[in-house]
């Protein structure tokens, strides 16, 4: 199991990423959250299976096919208990 935190910039507002990155990790079975930043850039954490969240990123470098990504900053951070799902916020970073 491990948890990463990414921010990723280009092309990522406007363009379904949220709710494709939804479907990606529900498909995954990868739980965490994502939001719009002011910057208009979109920030996330996925966490699940070691595998299934590589996966995730390597789908979320490219995101949904309007999405351009020229910017993606990855780090790795602690795993959260009790997490059921993977939700948009709708807090803005």
């Amino acid at each position: 199991m491990k948890r990463i935190h990414v921010v990723v910039r280009g092309r990522v507002q406007g363009v379904y990423y949220r709710k494709a990155a939804e479907e990606k990790a529900d498909a995954l079975d990868c739980t965490g959250w994502i939001r719009n930043l002011t910057d208009g850039g979109v920030e996330f954490e996925v966490q699940g299976e070691n595998g299934r969240v590589d996966d995730f990123l390597r789908w979320a470098r490219r995101g949904p096919s309007a999405a351009r990504v020229d910017e993606f900053e990855q780090d790795e951070v602690e795993l959260t208990e009790g997490e059921t799902d993977f939700v948009t916020s709708f807090e803005n970073g």
